[in-house]
């Protein structure tokens, strides 16, 4: 059996990709987070990224259930909104209220900015309104 990296290297060099690897991803953030984590070389010979060495896993999920409430939960606040006190993401609090509620949520936390509080509320709330 062919490794994942053969695979997608055969994929790489193909006419056909996809009858190698038959998945596309749609929304293009795992494209993104891939970049951002492995990094690639600059024209200028030096490299940009987290992990320059890193081997990509690539794993195809099934899409994911809708949550029972379809609005999101929106959470505004500090580098403690951002989840900076949290051991890992799915222990920070936004985390927690979404599993027990089945909503999704929306993290603004801005650490330092917070002090747009506000003018930002005042936006969520016409927003909220309007959609009423």
């Amino acid at each position: 059996m062919k490794s994942l990296n053969e695979m997608i290297n055969e994929a790489l060099t193909s006419t056909n990709p996809l009858s190698v690897v038959p998945s596309i991803d749609e929304i293009g953030h795992g494209s993104i987070m891939a970049g951002v984590a492995a990094g690639s070389k600059l024209n200028n010979g030096d490299f940009i990224g987290a992990a320059p060495d890193s081997n990509i896993a690539v794993v195809k999920l099934k899409e994911a259930k809708p949550y029972k409430n379809e609005k999101p939960i929106v959470y505004y606040g500090s580098s403690i909104t951002q989840g900076g006190c949290a051991s890992r993401p799915g222990n920070a609090y936004q985390a927690v209220i979404s599993r027990r509620y089945d909503a999704d949520f929306i993290n603004l936390g801005f650490s330092y900015l917070f002090d747009l509080a506000k003018k930002l509320i005042k936006l969520l709330k016409e927003k909220a309104e309007s959609e009423e």
